[in-house]
Parts: structure tokens; sequence; C-alpha cells
């Protein structure tokens, strides 16, 4: 069964409608991108640690040839990571799953995508050297969690709960530093190794929101460059995305809209509405994630990342102040 309408979606003008419609669609867009496109010419590596090397001295010619095409503010000293590190990762995330080989040429694109990003936000980039005492404090509030426990197909799990996310302490912070925290948690994600390997699902309570709200819960302009980064230029591999509690509304644009998904992003996507125990089922037994997440959640509230240092370990919830 699926939440009625928000009435929010009600009192939306025309105007407001087209603009959630073009969300959509860039969204809709970017996902089909998520994995890349392989070409006929691509050149393809057996060996991962041959290939990274190779996809290095490519980098770096193209970097030599267009100094637009560096990756140089990412935050390898932030990390503790280096080049060679990035680029074995962006090496696995272009392997497909029938294959033991490494398209360096598809994970070279995706190196270069990443460099527009970087080049398209260089100045607030510039500002200062990004670390992690800067960005954790925009991090914990939109209430990121790792589960502890893999899914049944050994995959990591991420959780995400509106009624999780503290909107009012992130909108403290401007949308240029925003940007920046998001910047360093996207360079975290794609040097986690075991998110890279072995992919991960993305498990949402969307708390009987309707579209326009969710879109809106962060500034937009934060929204969009964390879309582009992880779904435009990421070495993650999101192969399920869950989703509980959503709205009759959100259904039916979802249901448009996966028209111009390709058919491996429509079949990623699973709507539940207030079917918990049919989510739980499927994503492997009510112990994949913390108690909190549902009704019936069991798993630890400990979180990969924060420890008990997160929204679900001290059972703090903001839905009520949500502006």
């Amino acid at each position: 069964m699926e939440g009625s309408e928000d009435p929010a979606e009600k009192r939306l003008s025309k105007e407001d409608k087209k603009e959630l419609h073009n969300d959509i669609k860039k969204s809709t867009k970017l996902m089909n991108d998520m994995e890349g496109k392989e070409k006929k010419e691509d050149i393809l590596i057996e060996d991962l640690e041959e290939a990274t090397t190779q996809l290095i001295a490519e980098y770096e010619k193209g970097v030599a040839k267009n100094p637009d095409h560096s990756i140089d503010r990412f935050p390898f000293e932030a990390l503790k990571t280096d080049l060679r590190h990035v680029c074995r990762n962006y090496c696995v995330w272009s392997k497909k799953e029938t294959t033991s080989k490494y398209n360096i040429s598809k994970a070279l694109r995706r190196l270069e995508k990443l460099a527009d990003w970087i080049k398209s936000h260089k100045d607030l980039l510039d500002e200062k050297p990004i670390t992690a005492e800067e960005c954790e404090p925009i991090l914990k509030p939109m209430g990121l969690f790792e589960s502890k426990v893999r899914d049944p197909q050994g995959r990591i799990v991420w959780v995400f709960s509106v009624e999780r996310i503290d909107s009012k302490t992130l909108n403290t912070f401007d949308a240029n530093t925003q940007i920046r925290a998001h910047f360093y948690n996207f360079c975290y994600m794609c040097t986690h190794d075991e998110a890279v390997a072995s992919e991960v699902i993305l498990v949402e309570q969307l708390c009987y929101k309707g579209m326009w709200f969710l879109m809106n819960m962060i500034d937009r302009k934060v929204k969009a460059a964390s879309d582009q980064l992880l779904m435009g230029c990421g070495a993650i591999k999101i192969k399920k995305i869950h989703m509980a509690e959503n709205t009759w509304f959100m259904s039916k644009i979802m249901a448009i809209f996966s028209m111009f998904m390709s058919k491996k992003m429509r079949e990623r996507i699973a709507i539940y509405g207030s079917n918990w125990d049919k989510l739980y089922d499927a994503i492997g037994g009510t112990h994949i994630v913390p108690k909190g997440f549902g009704p019936g959640a069991t798993g630890s509230t400990e979180c990969n990342r924060y420890g008990d240092d997160n929204m679900f370990a001290k059972d703090l919830t903001f839905l009520d102040k949500h502006k």
C-alpha cells in the first residue's frame, strides 16, 4: 500500500511542476549513465595492476595535452591516498560482470568527467584544502549510514531515511561549503575499496514525502552538483535501490519516467509503499538495516563509518523540524 499524495504536491505552481519534471529528467539521464558506455575500440586488459598502470599512463598523456583533464584537486592528502589507488578503483568499476577484463578506455572517460566537474567547481575547491574536520559537521547531519552487515549477495548496504536528515543544521552552511563536503564524501566513496569491489545497495525511507519536498530538502545547487558527481563521475556501482513509504504520486511519476530509463536501471529500482515486510525480505532480513529504520528493523545501529556517532544510534529524528 502506498501513502496518499503529499498535500504540498497539490499546491505546486505550473512553474514548480515544470522544474520538478526537468529535475527528474536530468536524474534519469544520469542514472542511465551510472555504469558508463562501452565502445568497440575500447582497450581491455585482464590483469588489474597492468590495467591500472596503463590507465595512469593514458591519464597523464591526456593531462599533458589538456591540463583541464587533471583531477589534481582530489583530496589525496586528506584521504591518505594517491593517484594509483584512485585509478585502480576506476579500473575495478570499469569491468563488466560478464567479462574478466578491465576497460581502461571507459575508466579514462569517467576520470575525464570527474575532471570536468572539478573544473566547473574550481573556484570553490581552491578556497582552501579540503579536510575531514571541515566536512564531518556537514556530512553527519545528512544522516549517512553504512550497515555493519552486508546483504546475502555480499553487497554493502547504504541506508537513507528522510526523518534522519537534520536539514535545519545543514542549512546553516552555505551551498559552496556543502558542495565541498559532498565532493570530499564522493572522493571517500571512490577510495572505499570494499564499496567499489563489492558494489552497493541503497535502502531508502521516504516518510510519505512528495517529490517536490524530496528534491528541495537540500539546496538545489548542492543536490545538482552531488547527483552529477555520484551518478556521472563515480566509481561506485549501485546495484539496487529499495524505497519504502513513497507516496502514490511518486509511484505514478516513477512509472512515467521509467519509460526513459534503460532496462537495467528499471530493474534496479523497487518501490514498496508501506509494505515493510516485503522490503525486509527483498534485502535479506530485518537485521540488514538498523533498528529504527521502519517498524521491524533489528540490525545494529553502529555505522561502519561513524560508529555510534550517527542519527540511528542517537535515535534522532527530524521529520517534524523539516522546513
